[in-house]
């Protein structure tokens, strides 16, 4: 792991003490939407952990970068999550609003494209694992670009690399980093499981640049 992102991290395990919601993504199977009659969600099984693709670490009623487009997520009681879906952002109109049950997994069946399934815990922040290699971090933060992101941050997730992700229904895709350079290349692919491939992009990443979403929300990206 490069230094410097290890030593950030060790810091806000000093700094914060709330609560955050640790999100688990999966890998698309085929079927895993068929049980769902309405559309909108599925309780499907994730399977097994070594099915995971990324992990996420989100703050409490915050509007949010997940799962393919703006959200929130809010604690309903000790065991269920409200997951609110926005059309643009998160002052622009419900798309979908949908109760999640802590512990159990989710498919956004409505949404071809985002039909990954995830499963939601709550963890103390002290308890975030950082990856020690072979992971891709995106940092969501508010306040000022290029500002106190460890204190600002609404969501960190931990991407897999080296793996193979289904795409849904539309295709896959496999990152690579290199953390010498901290760069990520991103292989898309035409169909599941990571044949046919489409294209090869280079990303160059940095901590000390973002980009804007809605204007109210900073992005850093890191190679691990």
């Amino acid at each position: 792991m490069n230094k410097s992102i290890f030593l950030l991290f060790t810091l806000i395990s000093f700094v914060f003490s709330q609560q955050l919601f640790e999100i688990n993504y999966y890998q698309y199977e085929e079927g895993q939407c068929d049980g769902s009659q309405d559309g909108s969600g599925s309780l499907e099984a994730c399977g097994h952990p070594s099915n995971i693709v990324s992990t996420a670490y989100a703050k409490f009623e915050e509007c949010l970068l997940f799962n393919g487009g703006f959200s929130r997520l809010s604690l309903v009681s000790s065991n269920t999550v409200n997951y609110t879906v926005f059309y643009h952002g998160c002052d622009e109109g419900v798309q979908q609003s949908e109760i999640i049950e802590i512990g159990s997994c989710y498919a956004n069946c409505q949404d071809a494209a985002a039909q990954n399934s995830f499963s939601i815990s709550i963890i103390d922040e002290s308890s975030v694992v950082i990856p020690n290699s072979n992971s891709f971090a995106t940092i969501y933060y508010g306040g000022d670009c290029n500002g106190d992101w460890k204190s600002n941050y609404t969501f960190i997730e931990f991407m897999n690399t080296n793996i193979c992700v289904n795409e849904g229904v539309y295709g896959s895709l496999m990152l690579k980093c290199n953390p010498i350079i901290n760069q990520l290349t991103i292989h898309s692919y035409d169909t599941q499981n990571c044949e046919d491939q489409l294209s090869a992009t280079e990303v160059p990443l940095s901590l000390e640049n973002c980009n804007y979403f809605n204007d109210d929300m900073n992005m850093a990206l890191y190679c691990n």
